[in-house]
């Protein structure tokens, strides 16, 4: 599938507070409650010392995962990232990549769909990004839209894909189906922790180097999690491309797929 292709993001911004504001184990919770070089790096440019943060890192309930450090409850919360990108749902490139209400209809797809290809050559021809900051932006826009409830990859069948990536910001929102897309968009922000947490403790997502928690068993996690009410066949897909947004793997880039960290992995401990 053509948005497989976006496990190869590059770096992130997330939204947090002002180290005067919030601890630093409140500050990690957006970052997933991992001290890792770029969260590190993350806390020393809000204001945060690297006392503190060598402190934190050798508390006894850490979990140690290659270069990261997984702080489990009560010490850290995870929370949802605020992912910022400088790609906006109004901006002409995106206009321009957004499909007519009708244009799928005939397929059984009502509604706007965003041509994610068309938008990537828009920015880079428009913008003069080169491909790296291009892709890095747009990651950064499909989670943050996909947080906002204005993008969604949604069907409500297994064996059906979208179009694409489906627009649900003014007249694009009027269209058949989209109350129950609104409906399932508060059960993936429900969802999220809960899900990371509970698929985090499985043995199988334990070693970074052998994968993350949106392996085989995150439809069976996030079905008994929703009690059955959830109706996007794509949730898990979702919502790994949020933590794709967030900067939650390490190493990538356009080229480059990257490995996961905690806590996507490496939080399990017996």
């Amino acid at each position: 599938m053509l948005f497989r292709g976006l496990i190869s993001a590059i770096g992130f911004i997330v939204a947090v507070p002002a180290a005067a504001e919030v601890s630093l184990s409140q500050f990690l919770g957006p970052h997933g409650c991992a001290i890792g070089p770029s969260t590190e790096a993350a806390a020393l440019g809000a204001g945060y010392s690297q006392a503190g943060i060598d402190d934190l890192k050798i508390v006894p309930e850490g979990i140690v995962s290659g270069q990261w450090v997984f702080l489990p409850e009560p010490i850290c919360q995870i929370e949802l990232p605020q992912v910022v990108s400088e790609i906006s749902m109004d901006d002409p490139e995106v206009l321009a990549a957004t499909s007519a209400p009708d244009a799928y209809a005939q397929y059984g797809d009502p509604g706007c769909f965003l041509d994610g290809e068309k938008l990537r050559n828009f920015l880079i021809l428009g913008r003069g990004w080169d491909r790296e900051q291009m892709f890095r932006e747009y990651v950064r826009f499909l989670a943050a839209g996909l947080m906002s409830g204005e993008l969604r990859f949604y069907s409500d069948a297994p064996l059906r894909t979208p179009p694409g990536f489906q627009m649900l910001s003014g007249a694009c929102a009027e269209v058949t189906g989209t109350d129950a897309m609104a409906e399932n968009h508060n059960l993936l922000t429900d969802l999220f922790v809960p899900f990371l947490q509970a698929a985090g403790k499985s043995e199988e997502a334990a070693n970074c180097a052998e994968g993350d928690v949106f392996g085989t068993q995150s439809w069976e996690v996030i079905e008994q999690l929703s009690a059955g009410r959830n109706t996007n066949a794509h949730l898990a897909f979702e919502m790994q491309l949020i933590t794709i947004g967030a900067g939650w793997y390490d190493g990538m880039s356009s080229a480059a797929r990257g490995t996961p960290r905690p806590p996507l992995c490496g939080v399990y401990q017996e």
